[in-house]
């Protein structure tokens, strides 16, 4: 199973995923946007393509391309 996992994260970039239901900025190495948990003045929710991973500041959740998507 692990190797399916890492197969998928190899081929499917997070921000091609995420990008799906969030307009994303990019903001450095990072991409910037608005929450889809809640509603945010400013832009709380991060995407690192590098590492693979997203953090919601506004709603204190995280996780990689599985976590976004589950």
């Amino acid at each position: 199973m692990q190797d399916a996992k890492e197969e998928i994260r190899a081929r499917l970039p997070i921000e091609d995923v995420v990008s799906e239901y969030i307009e994303l900025k990019r903001s450095g190495a990072t991409l910037k946007g608005h929450s889809p948990w809640g509603v945010d003045k400013t832009p709380s929710f991060m995407v690192s393509p590098d590492k693979g991973i997203w953090h919601d500041f506004s709603a204190n959740k995280g996780g990689d391309i599985f976590s976004f998507v589950m």
